[in-house]
């Protein structure tokens, strides 16, 4: 779970359809802005599930992305599109509120590299961006859709300087579903279950760097 700490800059979130801020203790949704990193927070409250919200110029992605985000004991697939819009497209939609925590990207000005694959893995391609991996202020960052593969579980590997202390375990978006993404210590990237449909989303899965 990434967050900017509370001193940092925060801009309020322009939400759209209606959506507002669920308000009281989860305080007014929010963006930030640090270093080419983008990170959106805060629990909304609405019933219009498609577009919710733009993000301003400076805090968008170059190709759109698919974020796994929380609706109690339900997921929910939120793309942000490369003209800030961020939508919500598939999974659960109870209860009258969507958290935006887990939104982290890095712009499409910010620094990145393309992720090295195995196993004929590769870009998704079509309108998604690209698997790339970055490392702001000792945190890496990855993103992006892939596609292709020849059934082993192994999709790339993250070099050195961008691996985690310990074994690390993600849940990313598959659509309608949830899928268990392994991060090693040696910097291979494991897709193991939840496997609905053939893609695999990278978005959301940030972490310290070892090194």
């Amino acid at each position: 779970v990434t967050f900017p700490a509370s001193e940092a800059t925060k801009t309020t979130l322009q939400l759209s359809n209606g959506w507002k801020g669920y308000g009281g203790y989860w305080g007014t949704p929010y963006y930030s802005l640090i270093k080419g990193e983008c990170i959106v927070q805060g629990l909304i409250s609405g019933n219009k599930w498609g577009w919710i919200a733009t993000l301003p110029d400076a805090c968008r992605p170059h190709y759109r992305l698919i974020f796994n985000l929380n609706n109690h004991q339900y997921t929910s697939r939120v793309d942000v599109l490369p003209n800030g819009e961020i939508h919500w497209i598939a999974g659960d939609n109870h209860h009258g509120w969507l958290s935006l925590t887990g939104i982290v990207f890095v712009t499409n000005a910010g620094p990145k590299t393309g992720l090295p694959f195995n196993n004929g893995y590769t870009n998704y391609g079509h309108s998604y961006e690209g698997p790339y991996y970055s490392k702001i202020n000792n945190e890496c960052i990855l993103g992006g859709l892939i596609g292709g593969g020849n059934g082993n579980n192994h999709v790339g590997t993250l070099p050195a300087g961008c691996r985690p202390r310990q074994g690390l375990l993600f849940n990313v978006n598959n659509h309608q579903c949830t899928m268990r993404l392994h991060v090693a210590t040696d910097g291979r990237i494991h897709r193991e279950t939840g496997h609905c449909h053939a893609w695999t989303s990278l978005a959301g899965v940030t972490f310290p760097a070892s090194e």
